[in-house]
């Protein structure tokens, strides 16, 4: 038999108590629910909604479903078997950043690694008052940017100072990381530019400083090699004889396989070669 009693404590706003058999002389035997509407089964000072002192089931059927919409701490782990729920997907989904592993004992461990370098992810970075490559002649159009910005509008680009308006019938256009101008810009004219763009934290972040190719400089070679892939390949800064050169075809060089260079000149004897780029 079941009986309850409402009780009204010093201090409290009072609670309503329910008992088994009406024995409410073990606090284990009670459900209570407080004035300050929380529901205790087993402990007459519920912290939650809910508080439940003692083991709990929740269904009795594999086509039960129950969601959590708020966080949920387990304080001691989680035990029993995981299968399948009804639509055919595991309990457990690991997604982006998220790694679901399994051990000999049957534990599963969730980790998640963190954003930033090794992670996995996809970084955001600035390119701060860059001078692309390019033959500021007086005849060139065509300027190469080190990396693709990413947004295209983020691309902040200066002719002696003056912004220039990206778009067709604009100042340029650009693809990939390659700007056209609409107009010649003058010899001797200063260009730079600032931008957002992305790259994996696993790829092009180490650097090489003026390392030298290998390959002969005989009057006859123009073909040398690097000792990594530069990363992305329009961040190579090569240089010949201390003057930047061009990357491209039709300019001073372009890369073939990921770490060749092929030079569309033949170097003198004698000539110094130098890289630097991230790999």
């Amino acid at each position: 038999m079941t009986a309850y009693r409402v009780i009204e404590s010093s201090g409290s706003n009072g609670s309503i108590q329910f008992a088994v058999d009406g024995d409410f002389s073990s606090s284990g035997n009670f459900v209570f629910i407080t004035g300050s509407e929380h529901l205790g089964i087993g402990t007459a000072t519920p912290d939650a909604r809910l508080h439940v002192s003692g083991g709990t089931i929740l269904g009795g059927s594999a086509s039960d479903l129950h969601q959590v919409t708020g966080s949920a701490v387990f304080a001691t782990g989680i035990t029993g078997s995981l299968t399948q729920l009804p639509s055919g997907l595991p309990y457990l989904v690991a997604g982006n950043n998220v790694t679901i592993a399994t051990g000999t004992n049957g534990q599963i461990t969730i980790s998640a690694a963190s954003l930033g370098e090794g992670s996995g992810e996809i970084l955001s970075e600035m390119s701060w008052m860059e001078t692309p490559s390019g033959f500021i002649d007086g005849v060139n159009l065509v300027f190469t940017l080190s990396h693709s910005p990413s947004p295209t509008n983020s691309l902040m680009l200066y002719v002696n100072g003056v912004l220039q308006s990206q778009g067709l019938e604009k100042d340029y256009t650009i693809s990939d990381n390659v700007v056209v101008m609409t107009s010649t810009p003058v010899a001797g004219s200063q260009i730079v530019a600032t931008y957002s763009y992305q790259r994996s934290p696993l790829a092009g972040t180490r650097t090489s400083w003026m390392e030298v190719p290998s390959g002969v400089v005989d009057g006859i070679n123009n073909i040398y090699t690097l000792m990594n892939a530069p990363h992305p390949s329009s961040a190579l800064m090569l240089y010949y004889n201390g003057v930047l050169q061009s990357q491209g075809a039709g300019a001073d060089y372009v890369i073939s396989g990921g770490s060749s260079i092929i030079t569309n000149f033949i170097p003198e004897i004698g000539s110094n070669i130098l890289a630097m780029y991230p790999y």
